[in-house]
């Protein structure tokens, strides 16, 4: 028996089953067209938002004020009050020296401004007398003239006495050693029963409730900085896990005129308030906003892909990939800025945006916020 007919017939048998299947079943769903070389990728959306311009510089902390305190007189250290770490105020004693040889010099003036006094009186009397025999022609001239010339230096003698007791009392006030500002005792170089001539180092003293942050900037941005320009400060110091760096926000306060010869940099002075207790020597950031840009169209950094027409973004419209060559600008985060070629609001490819060509075709997986 031949197999022929029955194979022949045998699709026709299974079409008319397909066909009864689908007419007595319900209507099948249609299902998404999705082209089997679609590319998955994730979107995201542009948006336009401020933007600042800024440039960071490094640097350290430092204090505007930090007095060396030194001997103004000669004399042996008799006592200290204050040590390494200590915190003084203006006017508090630091260090007393040996007077004692001073109050000799005191008494001497003051012995000697008493015996000119009566020497001067007693003068005085004289040219009285003299002036009154001079009428009567019973003295020369010359004798008065005499009388009156020694009566005249012992009165610049009594100026100068007065003048060496002002100088032995302000060597008197200067045997106490004072601080001229608010601080702390940064370093103490004397000891009790050091003999110290004027000039000696005595003391450094650091003013830390105000600092200074010293920033260095390339040349490339001189002429975009001057002083009032915002500046946000940080230490890039973490306080503790979780925690997030403190931040000062002021401006800058002075640029110095000439750039460094070693670095070519320029040195920003910035002068703050030291409410989170910094201590000058620490290392410091400035970030300097140089502009803000308003409206300003932001992509995930990722998004941007380098091909040979230059840095392009890939445009999704209806499941097709269309490549935009687009010019980069500053970064905000994750963000980055593009100048030209993309509006806010297009929809553009992001993960898997570096396998696509333009005119692939993609499928969603989602999209990026």
């Amino acid at each position: 028996m031949s197999l022929k007919p029955l194979l022949l017939c045998c699709p026709l048998w299974l079409g008319s089953s397909f066909v009864c299947a689908n007419q007595t079943g319900s209507p099948p769903t249609k299902p998404e067209i999705v082209p089997s070389k679609a590319i998955p990728i994730t979107t995201a959306t542009a948006t336009a938002s401020t933007l600042e311009v800024t440039v960071t510089a490094l640097g350290e902390l430092e204090s505007p004020e930090k007095p060396m305190i030194a001997a103004e007189i000669a004399g042996r250290i008799l006592n200290l009050t204050v040590d390494e770490g200590d915190v003084v105020t203006e006017k508090q004693m630091l260090a007393e020296l040996d007077t004692e040889g001073y109050q000799i010099q005191l008494e001497q003036a003051n012995a000697e401004l008493q015996r000119l006094t009566a020497l001067i009186s007693n003068q005085e009397v004289t040219v009285k007398r003299f002036q009154d025999l001079l009428k009567q022609r019973s003295v020369a001239q010359s004798e008065l003239d005499k009388a009156q010339t020694e009566l005249a230096i012992s009165q610049a003698q009594v100026v100068g006495a007065q003048a060496r007791i002002k100088e032995v009392r302000y060597y008197l006030a200067k045997s106490q050693i004072v601080s001229p500002v608010n601080g702390i005792v940064q370093q103490r170089l004397v000891s009790k029963g050091d003999y110290v001539n004027p000039g000696t180092r005595l003391f450094h003293i650091v003013v830390t409730d105000k600092l200074r942050a010293r920033l260095f900037l390339p040349e490339t941005v001189v002429t975009q900085v001057h002083p009032g320009v915002p500046v946000r400060l940080s230490l890039g110091l973490r306080e503790g896990e979780g925690k997030e760096e403190t931040t000062i926000t002021t401006t800058i306060s002075r640029l110095r005129p000439m750039l460094e010869p070693s670095n070519r940099a320029l040195e920003v002075l910035v002068d703050f308030a030291n409410d989170y207790h910094w201590k000058p020597g620490y290392s410091a950031k400035g970030v300097m906003v140089l502009e803000r840009r308003s409206h300003a169209v932001l992509v995930p950094e990722i998004s941007i892909v380098r091909r040979p027409a230059g840095e392009v973004v890939y445009l999704i419209d209806d499941n097709q990939a269309k490549q935009r060559v687009v010019q980069t600008g500053q970064r905000k985060g994750p963000l980055i800025e593009i100048l030209t070629g993309l509006k806010a609001g297009e929809q553009i490819a992001v993960d898997g945006a570096g396998f696509l060509t333009d005119g692939a075709l993609v499928s969603l997986r989602g999209s990026k916020p």
